[in-house]
């Protein structure tokens, strides 16, 4: 029985944000177990009792100059630190309550004071652009400079802060909300978009390229490596599942979960590519690991389409194994899909799109193709199932490219070329229905009949149809 390999185990991390922002502009706080540690007044040793831990963070105090995170509406946690602490008595009635002054403070780690006066005044640490690192990460020019926070919501709005970052978040002195965010947009900040949580890789959309981080001379540096050993990457954990699965003679699951434009489509992508590169044989790339790769760009045009969030979002859920022989090189592999969003082949919001495939047909199919099928002197405006959205074409994705792309995968997992275009055919036929309208009936107030202007893509549905 051959060893599998499925994708079941790495955890992608995203904010809630359009691709045109940075992941950080628009964080919206979660939440987050707080670590007690001796570090800082009132916080106490570590506990594994949870009472005990409990009552901790509910009895904390701060001391005046103590650094601290301050909950903020809009950026989720702001820099600070105690300024003023005031110890009130409302026994008699008249007194005052509890409070921590906090002024706003530069937080030094960002490396990026000389930006402190260039931050949005709608977003705080900048838009960041498509490529998204741009904007003031300090947030020290917030309004107020200074906010009073009573003791009485101290444990939910204020965190203690330190100053470092770690690769691994188990190592951060505060594991909270504030120290996680923290941690992850100053390693952003720096090109350094993979983070560990122990055993768990935390990967931060850069929504940009970075090439060097995926290229053959990375590949060979993880290989054989450690987990831990070498900075964070996804190639880390595909080489430590692989290696288990070596010595265990088992098999490995790795688990690619996150929201919409996390980036669990490329990652799967990058994974697959290890492995087959981890697992060629001698001579070089095998027909099989071409065929398990050649299977990304096939899913992708006909279960993948432009979302508000991400240009090439996967409208289904993936499980993929693959499979190993007794010389652990690869040997097969198997994709089963789940739940893939049908109802976007006959209804698309603006300014989303359709599936990839249909756009590759019109973009890219030669004029003999597009007469076979009923598609010559047609645009993406003619067909009802594409003019929906104003969305037709994507800055950083071809069309044309895209359609070259499916033919050869088709080709090279085995599909001939008579069901190469029997596929395209049903393609095409899928856009002709979708422009056939009905009409009354004037013989029967019950049953319609179809529009005399819906008649020729009648004609050429049932044509490329062949029915």
């Amino acid at each position: 029985i051959p060893k599998q390999f499925a994708f079941v185990f790495l955890l992608l991390f995203s904010s809630q944000t359009f691709q045109n922002k940075s992941p950080f502009d628009s964080f919206q706080p979660i939440k987050m177990a707080k670590k007690t540690t001796t570090k800082g007044a009132g916080f106490g040793g570590t506990h594994d009792d949870e009472s005990k831990s409990k009552e901790a963070n509910e009895n904390f105090s701060f001391d005046v100059g103590t650094p601290v995170w301050v909950k903020d509406a809009n950026h989720a946690w702001v820099a600070a630190s105690i300024s003023k602490v005031v110890s009130g008595d409302l026994s008699s009635g008249e007194g005052t309550s509890s409070f921590f002054e906090c002024t706003f403070a530069e937080d030094e780690d960002d490396g990026r004071k000389e930006k402190k006066n260039n931050a949005s005044s709608a977003g705080g640490n900048g838009s960041g652009g498509k490529g998204g690192k741009g904007g003031d990460l300090s947030l020290a020019s917030a309004q107020p400079t200074t906010i009073v926070i009573t003791k009485e919501n101290a444990k939910e709005d204020l965190a203690l802060r330190e100053r470092n970052t770690e690769e691994d978040m188990v190592k951060l002195s505060y594991l909270h909300e504030a120290g996680v965010l923290h941690n992850l947009r100053r390693r952003y900040a720096r090109d350094e978009i993979y983070t560990y949580t122990g055993q768990i890789l935390i990967a931060v959309n850069p929504f940009q390229k970075i090439p060097h981080l995926y290229d053959q001379a990375m590949m060979e540096m993880y290989g054989g490596a450690e987990q831990g050993e070498l900075s964070p990457h996804v190639y880390a954990v595909a080489e430590a599942a692989y290696k288990q699965m070596l010595s265990e003679g088992g098999s490995q699951s790795i688990l690619v979960s996150g929201e919409s434009g996390a980036g669990k489509t490329e990652t799967a992508k990058h994974i697959m590519q290890y492995l087959a590169h981890s697992a060629k044989h001698e001579d070089g790339t095998s027909g099989v690991e071409k065929q398990v790769l050649e299977t990304n760009p096939l899913l992708e045009a006909f279960g993948n389409a432009k979302t508000v969030r991400n240009d090439n979002s996967s409208r289904f859920g993936k499980f993929t194994e693959i499979l190993f022989d007794e010389e652990d090189k690869i040997s097969g592999a198997a994709i089963r899909t789940y739940l893939l969003e049908r109802s976007r082949v006959v209804r698309v919001s603006d300014p989303e799109r359709n599936f990839h495939v249909f756009y590759q047909i019109l973009a890219g199919a030669s004029k003999e193709e597009k007469s076979k099928w009923r598609l010559d002197g047609k645009t993406f405006e003619d067909f009802y199932y594409l003019n929906q959205s104003k969305c037709v074409k994507l800055e950083r994705i071809s069309d044309v490219v895209g359609y070259e792309e499916t033919q050869n995968a088709m080709e090279v997992v085995g599909i001939s070329e008579s069901e190469r275009e029997d596929v395209f055919g049903v393609v095409s036929g899928v856009l002709h229905l979708g422009n056939i309208d009905f009409s009354p009936s004037p013989e029967d107030e019950d049953a319609s009949v179809v529009a005399s202007n819906a008649k020729g893509s009648l004609e050429d549905a049932a044509s490329v149809l062949k029915v």
